[in-house]
């Protein structure tokens, strides 16, 4: 009688702690299921979205008869997303990596020439490629990007180089990318609007290896202090060079003027 009741004790307990185990076992790979959805999930979201995007911005008209680089929106570089995520999505997956807008090209058919024009940057375009989240080159020359374009950019936290040339852009834009992107590396500011209230900007970001500043609004004190920045690397003594030129060319200019007004 007392081993009949001791073997049924003995078994009661195994089957709880089966149970038990079981019960463990179930939430353990519930609650990996929603931990793998919540980090795998977005990241497939996030690639097959900018799959449409690239799509999108490499676009251009096919009742033309030139070559798709002269008429394409973008450049784009990419890289193909891992391994595990090919295998989930069975799609060839991709994430940009670098993007360069095209000018865009006014065809003169009597000449059968194109000849670029500022490339008009909308709400839609800026939105698109804010949502290229993996970017780490842009290049923005030759458009009429502007500071309140650069303020829609903040999501891309992983820019490296950004290349502004010829842009509308100024010192709030710079203040713009001094917070928003921690990782910059290259600054092209060449023929923009920024004065010297950039400086201190520019030398607050840290991870800030190169900076181009010719013909700009910066005087030759502003030029003088970014040349003279010991781990920057810049084009300031050249722009510095290339503006003691210009007033010379300009002050001959007004002598000769001046005698031939003589």
């Amino acid at each position: 009688m007392g081993a009949a009741v001791l073997f049924e004790s003995q078994s009661s307990m195994l089957r709880f702690r089966l149970k038990f185990r079981l019960r463990t076992l179930l939430v353990l790979v519930t609650l990996g299921c929603l931990v793998a959805g919540c980090l795998i999930v977005p990241r497939i979201q996030r690639a097959t979205r900018q799959q449409a995007i690239i799509q999108a911005l490499t676009e251009f008209p096919a009742d033309v008869d030139l070559p798709p680089s002269l008429l394409a929106d973008a450049e784009i570089s990419t890289i193909a997303v891992p391994n595990w995520m090919r295998r989930v999505t069975r799609q060839d997956l991709v994430l940009a990596k670098s993007l360069k807008l095209n000018p865009r090209g006014l065809y003169y058919p009597e000449i059968g020439a194109i000849r670029p024009s500022q490339r008009a940057l909308d709400g839609d375009l800026l939105g698109m490629v804010a949502s290229l989240t993996t970017l780490e080159d842009l290049d923005l020359h030759d458009s009429t990007c502007a500071d309140n374009d650069i303020r829609q950019l903040k999501g891309l936290v992983n820019l490296k180089s950004l290349l502004l040339s010829r842009t509308r852009v100024t010192d709030d834009g710079v203040a713009a990318i001094a917070s928003q992107f921690p990782s910059l590396q290259t600054l092209d500011l060449r023929n923009t609007g920024v004065t010297d209230e950039s400086i201190d900007l520019l030398f607050a970001m840290k991870s800030l290896v190169s900076v181009k500043v010719a013909d700009t609004q910066l005087t030759l004190d502003g030029l003088r202090r970014i040349a003279a920045h010991p781990t920057l690397v810049s084009d300031g003594a050249a722009a510095m060079k290339s503006n003691e030129q210009s007033d010379a060319q300009r002050r001959r200019m007004l002598l000769e003027i001046s005698d031939a007004r003589l």
